[in-house]
C-alpha cells in the first residue's frame, strides 16, 4: 500500500509507509521552498535553509530523522563544509484519507 502526503507549495509525494512519505515531503519542501541565494550571517543562525556559520543556502541535506517528537534534518554546507542539524517541532496538521486528502 502506498501512502500519499500533500504539503505546501503543491508538493505531493507517495511512499511505502506514512513515515517515509512524510520524510520525502519534508525533503521536497526543503528543496523547493523559495529562498534567497545567501543570508546575512547575523540572521542565518536563526533561519532554516541557511548555514549558521557562513550564511550560504548551499546545504546538502543527508537524512531526516524523528527524535523525541521533533524532526531533524542533517546537512553539510557545500560552501564552508560545516556539518549540522536543523531541528523542527512537530505540529498536528489534521487528518488525511489514505490518498492524502485532508478530512475536515
Amino acid at each position: 500500500m502506498n501512502y500519499s502526503v500533500n504539503f505546501s507549495y503543491g508538493i505531493n509525494v507517495e511512499a511505502e509507509d506514512k513515515d517515509k512519505a512524510t520524510q520525502k515531503a519534508f525533503k521536497r519542501w526543503d528543496e523547493d521552498a523559495p529562498r534567497s541565494e545567501e543570508m546575512n550571517i547575523e540572521t542565518a543562525a536563526g533561519e532554516d535553509g541557511f548555514c549558521p556559520k557562513c550564511g550560504s543556502s548551499e546545504l546538502d541535506y543527508k537524512d531526516t530523522e524523528m527524535e523525541d517528537g521533533q524532526i531533524a534534518h542533517i546537512y553539510t554546507c557545500e560552501k564552508c563544509k560545516f556539518e549540522g542539524i536543523e531541528w523542527y517541532s512537530k505540529v498536528f496538521a489534521g487528518h488525511t484519507d489514505k490518498n492524502g486528502n485532508f478530512v475536515k
